[in-house]
């Protein structure tokens, strides 16, 4: 009993509703990619002293939804704002004719030379985070072969990144030397958390601090979007609001840590 009302508490503190004083702009800012087109985004500032760090957001399939204000509205009040990328507006329509990941890297990359010459945002405390889709664009960015390939030497990576249900990268790819975190539902019929488990098994969190994979037990993909509940021939998604308490309060503990925002 006292487990289950710590749990309550918990949903209830993070899911409350935050003070609009710490929301101050809404900038759009479009991106063109290497291919000439031009993606959508909205670049959302804090009222704090600029520069400040953001979040670079990456949708899945489903495009930008309500999962990008569930965080957003945690991160805001730290400080820290938020860009929305719409990689999906005028691309694909879904799973059926969306390009691969690697279609996107380039486009994502872009997205950091461009937010890093925005007076309003530090160029050296921009991290990213992606949901599904999004979340395997995001991580696959973790990888030392895409990097070396996009990148320019000095130009430096992301901060920190995150992968909410986006899989896990493959053994035989280095790795970034950057903070990273994974969340995971052990129910997830879309992701295979089988390959989060061995991720985790080949970066212990002992001998790889930077790295954290965390698993929420029983949850489904989809978990913090809320009041989704699809099941198309098995292919399950599920709002859980204890699952996506807790990933709240683990992404929101994780950017203000590796953004440099103090206690």
């Amino acid at each position: 009993m006292f487990k289950k009302m710590m749990s309550l508490t918990i949903i209830a503190l993070v899911l409350s509703v935050v003070s609009p004083a710490a929301h101050s702009a809404e900038i759009s800012i479009p991106i063109t990619g290497p291919d000439g087109r031009v993606y959508d985004g909205i670049l959302y500032l804090p009222n704090a002293t600029i520069p400040v760090p953001i979040v670079v957001m990456i949708p899945g399939t489903d495009g930008v939804d309500q999962r990008h204000s569930f965080y957003r509205t945690r991160l805001l009040p730290l400080g820290i704002g938020t860009y929305s990328l719409d990689i999906k507006s005028g691309v694909f329509t879904s799973s059926r004719n969306r390009p691969p990941v690697k279609h996107f890297l380039p486009v994502v990359v872009e997205t950091l030379r461009a937010l890093r010459k925005r007076p309003e945002i530090d160029g050296n405390r921009i991290a990213i985070m992606g949901w599904s889709f999004g979340g395997a664009v995001a991580l696959r960015l973790v990888q030392r072969r895409y990097t070396d390939e996009l990148l320019n030497s000095g130009e430096g990576a992301f901060a920190a990144y995150a992968g909410i249900y986006g899989g896990c990268a493959r053994r035989d790819y280095l790795l970034l030397d950057v903070p990273i975190l994974v969340i995971m539902g052990t129910a997830d019929t879309i992701t295979n958390p089988e390959k989060c488990e061995r991720f985790a098994t080949l970066y212990p969190r002992a001998l790889y601090p930077k790295i954290r994979v965390i698993f929420l037990e029983g949850a489904h993909h989809g978990f913090d979007k809320e009041g989704v509940d699809k099941n198309r021939r098995g292919r399950i998604m599920r709002w859980d609001a204890e699952a996506a308490a807790i990933s709240l309060d683990r992404v929101t503990k994780f950017f203000k840590k590796h953004l440099k925002m103090g206690n």
